[in-house]
């Protein structure tokens, strides 16, 4: 009996694990029946192959009233809606339901001004336009001027319009009847005349070879030139105050010339400008300069001959035109669209809302309730001034030097400058960072470690410096350690400071007295380290191209390699691909590396550091920071990525948050994720809020659940899973409390 059992256990035995030869044979030993349901099954799956995962799509999607305070739902109908499909919201910053309207002016829109209810727009080599604006959602263009040259600029002196037409000189436009403009005449200048202003039967002309250049219009068919005064670079634009031209020169910045006697006018003040100047506007005694290098600059004018800088609000991109009404100044932003600035205190503008424009804005004017906007080759935009989204993106500083790494205090957010030193910034939630302090170091600033009232530098061929910053608007050095080598990164580990140099050398310091650090021992690692963090007894050091390194510091005089996971990539194979940041997040390691991406590590036992996954197809990942489980990756060439890391081991990623520069480095602190680009300055970026499914409606839409308070606004929504994502921009939502 027990001979025949095993006879029978034998063709199931095989059966499970068939051998090539006599599979089949056992296999109709089973019985024909069982035979041909496996061959059935079979066939199927090579006539159907099982779908790979796919990305959720949206067909449609909508809010739904709320049941509780504070709590969203979303209801979306789409396909490949599976069970572990996700939602995210990111807030928008574009402000596309304040576009109003898109005129189309088949030409390049440069300069506007206003006459009435109408527009005039200087759009090139199609000379200038008129364009109604009385029923703001349907403008139109009701009449063209076809001129000599490429209309550039535009000004008005009374009924007369100023149109500078580069090579064609400045024609003289009757705009009386601005629906049906006449040329008077026209100036030929003997250079490309860029602006020209008028005011009394004088004009005032520049032109692209430094010169400010007078003329007596009264018998407009022939123009007389009064005078001609060089300037010390060229002028974009100029206005009159009194018997003072100011003038924009660029990164000249603003040239006074006083025109009293405009037959005889006399070079004044210079006052140079951190942003340049491309034009200016004035209300009473201030100015308010539209920088060359990007950004708003308020000048005081008064008294005469000592004008002065009141603030500087930087931008990324080059600014064009300023308009102020009120207490809000209204900026074209160039590639940034329009910014509108806050200037109720003229000392501290901020930037308050930003409208994205889908060309390059470069002048702006204010009707009623409405702002119209050049856009080069996108025409005129019409913007609803109430319905003005809350900024969520946008460059809040700007620095000439490159920010090496940003670090965040309770009440304050440090900045290693480089050649510019320690930059300290205030850090009052729901305002905008605003500079206190700076102190200037000897070296190049490359990073910092932190511990109360006392920030500890890495100042390159400077060593280590000491900085108090218990009065942050006058940081003072209290101690300094000399390095034989430039000092590259610092970290603290208890009462200990972790220091590398571009030797390699590794360094261990006792703070004891912390104002003078004390060496207590080295070690020389495989190769210079370019950021080091520390938890326990272990140091976690990124290593350039040989990965990560994780030094022992249990005898912190005698430090020791503990374990170590080289890159798989060879550079001949991955360039760029070196170890950037390492940052820890639980008893994981993410290593920034450049073109390979995010490498995710275990290191629950330091010794013995384990690959657990990876995200790969970023352009270059130079910087890391985390905040509750998602991990933000600051991509070179592509913004800032979001990832949900609650499973290290299958990260996914959540949003994409736009930049408008190269991200080097990110910090989240008080809610907020700061973020600073190459030469831009600090940004301040939403942070994604994510929803889970809660069920389905009777339509058999799922419904997402936000349990995370939601302000009203315009959100790009996406729906991810592991193998992709779908998005909506623009989602106009209420708070979930109505």
């Amino acid at each position: 009996m027990a001979k025949d059992l095993r006879r029978e256990e034998a063709p199931i035995a095989t059966a499970l694990r068939p051998r090539r030869r006599s599979g089949p044979i056992f296999l109709l030993g089973l019985g024909s029946g069982l035979y041909l349901v496996l061959v059935a099954m079979l066939l199927w799956s090579l006539a159907f192959p099982a779908k790979p995962g796919v990305a959720p799509q949206i067909t449609t999607l909508r809010q739904l009233n709320a049941t509780r305070p504070g709590v969203l739902r979303l209801a979306v109908a789409g396909e490949n809606l599976s069970p572990d499909t996700r939602l995210s919201l990111v807030r928008d910053s574009g402000g596309q339901r304040a576009v109003l309207a898109n005129l189309p002016t088949y030409g390049l829109a440069r300069d506007l001004i206003l006459a009435g209810d109408y527009g005039l727009v200087a759009n090139s080599y199609r000379g200038v336009q008129t364009v109604s604006f009385k029923d703001p959602e349907r403008p139109r263009i009701i009449a063209s001027l076809n001129l000599p040259g490429r209309a550039w600029g535009l000004s008005a002196s009374g009924t007369t319009l100023l149109v500078a037409a580069m090579n064609a000189g400045i024609h003289l436009v009757d705009i009386q009847d601005p629906a049906n403009p006449e040329l008077l005449g026209t100036i030929t200048t003997s250079s490309p005349a860029l602006h020209a202003c008028g005011e009394n039967n004088l004009v005032y002309v520049l032109t692209t070879d430094r010169t400010l250049r007078i003329y007596d219009i009264r018998d407009p068919s022939s123009p007389a030139l009064l005078s001609q005064t060089a300037l010390p670079n060229i002028p974009w634009h100029g206005i009159k105050v009194g018997h003072r031209f100011l003038i924009s020169c660029g990164k000249s910045g603003l040239v006074v010339v006083d025109i009293e006697n405009p037959r005889h006018p006399r070079l004044g003040q210079r006052l140079a400008l951190p942003g340049g100047a491309s034009s200016m506007t004035t209300v009473g005694t201030l100015g308010y300069v539209a920088a060359s290098s990007g950004g708003l600059q308020v000048i005081d004018l008064a008294p005469p001959g000592r004008i002065r800088v009141l603030s500087y609000l930087a931008s990324p991109v080059r600014s064009f035109k300023v308009e102020v009404r009120g207490t809000q100044a209204y900026l074209a932003a160039g590639e940034n669209g329009l910014q509108i600035i806050d200037v109720a205190d003229p000392r501290r503008p901020f930037l308050r809302h930003a409208i994205d424009s889908p060309g390059n804005a470069t002048a702006v004017a204010l009707i009623n309730k409405v702002a119209l906007l050049a856009s080069g080759v996108s025409g005129l935009e019409v913007i609803d001034l109430d319905q003005l989204p809350e900024l969520t993106r946008t460059p809040l500083l700007k620095f000439d030097e490159r920010i090496r790494r940003i670090r965040a205090g309770q009440e304050l957010v440090f900045l290693a400058a480089g050649e510019a030193g320690l930059v300290i910034l205030d850090n009052v939630v729901d305002t905008p960072p605003r500079i206190v302090g700076t102190i200037d170091t000897p070296g190049i600033c490359q990073d910092m470690a932190i511990s109360g009232n006392l920030v500890y530098l890495a100042d390159g061929s400077g060593g280590i410096l000491v900085i108090a910053v218990d009065d942050p608007i006058h940081p003072q050095r209290v101690g300094q350690v000399a390095s034989s080598d430039p000092v590259t990164s610092l970290a603290l580990a208890g009462g200990l400071l972790l220091a590398t140099e571009t030797s390699g050398e590794f360094q261990v310091y006792s703070l004891r007295n912390p104002q003078q650090p004390l060496l207590l021992g080295h070690l020389l690692l495989p190769g210079p380290a370019r950021d080091i963090t520390s938890t326990g007894t272990h140091a976690y050091l990124a290593v350039g191209k040989e990965g990560l390194v994780v030094i022992d510091l249990s005898d912190p005089r005698s430090p020791r390699l503990a374990g170590q996971l080289q890159s798989p990539w060879p550079q001949s194979e991955l360039p760029n691909s070196n170890a950037n940041q390492v940052l820890l997040h639980g008893s994981m390691a993410y290593i920034a590396h450049g073109s390979a991406g995010v490498k995710i590590v275990d290191v629950s036992e330091p010794a013995n550091p384990r690959l657990i996954g990876q995200i790969e197809n970023l352009g270059a990942a130079f910087a890391l920071t985390a905040h509750d489980d998602l991990l933000y990756v600051a991509d070179l060439e592509n913004d800032v990525h979001a990832f949900d890391i609650s499973n290290p081991a299958r990260p996914l990623e959540v949003a994409l948050l736009p930049t408008q520069t190269r991200i080097r480095t990110v910090a989240f602190t008080e809610g907020r994720l700061l973020a600073v680009g190459s030469g831009s300055g600090i940004s301040l970026l939403p942070e994604p809020i994510l929803g889970e499914q809660w069920g389905k409606t009777r339509q058999g839409e799922r419904v997402f659940e936000v349990r995370k308070p939601v302000q009203a606004g315009e959100y790009t929504v996406r729906l991810f899973n592991g193998w992709g994502f779908d998005k909506r921009a623009g989602i106009a939502l209420m708070n979930g409390k109505e």
